[in-house]
């Protein structure tokens, strides 16, 4: 964990590891966790207060939590994806509300990365996850695990997918898509969203379908909480909705989701608090680009997950195809029969990834998409064109 750093991973700023009481330092998070935020009147009052936060917190609305949700699955995104010459492949193992933590500006940082392990297809974590499962959280854990199956990227996805259902309806995780069944007397996929979805949030009907259909929709299509393990649906691909979804109904996240409200007026900032120099900087590389940012790290996420994909589509080929992605892609084309349409976008993609990789903003200026909507539906356009060819 020591070589991840994403801005909505919650970073490590210190240790102590003497063996009568080691510890970790974090930054202090005063915005609570996204529990505290989904159900107020069980966050605990004492540590509410510690954090300066009123008692009487009002719940999250719903372009509120749909940014939190969009925030963290990008963190979780990250873990899973291996990072040439740095980090390799990382599996949470715990993701739920109450490890999504708040800053004071409601920005998410995922947390509490304790059971995250490197490697997910090892032999021995596939041998320890029958029993490293009693750990986790019941609820959000993939039913395969306490099968004896191993951790890996989908069933940090079925926990994502829990999430998002806890979100959108506010109800307890505990065996949720069967009491939502029970309640409505119908196959979960046949329930109306809208009849789902918590009242207080304000969601709007399209906006709770699209969330509802991600976390299981008709057993035909993908879904992060199919039954069938080769039914589930891509974080990538979910990520891509959610990122979607923000603009939903009147455009970004409002102004408002800046403002603590709730918060008890003489604690923010609280009394003999200072930000570390650290809080700081990932404060002001927030401030007037978190746009932009977030379109940057999903082009490169959406680059680095599809052309793994088209790789397998043309695996006969694979002894011929060059290394580099730029002749790569032009060799699908030319000697796989790949779509011209498919490389022009998928040359896109590529020039946008390696401009956010790079850091390169002249060329991201020239030559990257022109806002979010351009970017999801180019990325929505190869993804479906890549489902095309793995039928």
């Amino acid at each position: 964990m020591q070589q991840c750093s994403h801005p909505h991973l919650l970073p490590l700023l210190g240790h102590y590891l003497e063996a009568d009481s080691p510890c970790l330092v974090f930054p202090l998070m005063r915005g609570g966790s996204f529990a505290d935020r989904l159900w107020p009147s069980e966050a605990d009052p004492q540590r509410l207060r510690r954090l300066g936060l009123s008692e009487s917190l009002r719940p999250l609305q719903w372009r509120e939590r749909l940014r939190v949700l969009r925030q963290a699955v990008e963190a979780l995104l990250y873990l899973h994806t291996p990072v040439a010459g740095g980090k390799g492949a990382v599996v949470h193992r715990d993701f739920k509300p109450e490890n999504i933590l708040l800053d004071a500006e409601l920005n998410a940082y995922l947390a509490d990365t304790g059971f995250a392990k490197m490697d997910f297809g090892s032999k021995a974590s596939k041998q320890k996850s029958a029993s490293n499962a009693l750990y986790l959280t019941k609820g959000y854990l993939d039913p395969s695990i306490s099968e004896g199956g191993s951790y890996s990227a989908t069933t940090d996805g079925w926990a994502a997918g829990i999430t998002m259902l806890v979100v959108l309806t506010g109800r307890s995780p505990l065996s949720i898509i069967n009491k939502c069944e029970e309640a409505f007397d119908v196959d979960f996929d046949e329930i109306e969203a809208a009849g789902l979805a918590d009242g207080a949030a304000g969601w709007p009907p399209r906006v709770a379908t699209a969330i509802k259909n991600l976390v299981r929709c008709a057993p035909s299509r993908k879904s992060l909480c199919h039954p069938s393990g080769r039914k589930r649906l891509a974080l990538t691909d979910a990520l891509a909705t959610l990122t979607s979804l923000t603009g939903e109904g009147g455009g970004a996240c409002s102004g408002a989701l800046g403002a603590l409200e709730g918060a008890a007026p003489s604690a923010v900032p609280a009394a003999g608090y200072t930000p570390t120099p650290l809080s700081m900087q990932v404060r002001a590389t927030r401030k007037g680009g978190e746009g932009q940012k977030s379109i940057k790290d999903n082009m490169l996420l959406a680059f680095r997950n599809l052309m793994p994909r088209l790789a397998t589509v043309y695996a006969a080929r694979s002894a011929e195809a060059p290394e580099g992605f730029e002749e790569r892609i032009n060799f699908w084309h030319r000697e796989c029969g790949m779509r011209s349409e498919l490389k022009a976008q998928l040359h896109s993609l590529r020039i946008w990834a390696n401009a956010a990789r790079h850091h390169d903003a002249e060329r991201w200026r020239r030559d990257g998409p022109r806002d979010e909507t351009e970017a999801s539906q180019l990325v929505l356009a190869v993804r479906t064109a890549i489902e095309a060819l793995e039928r």
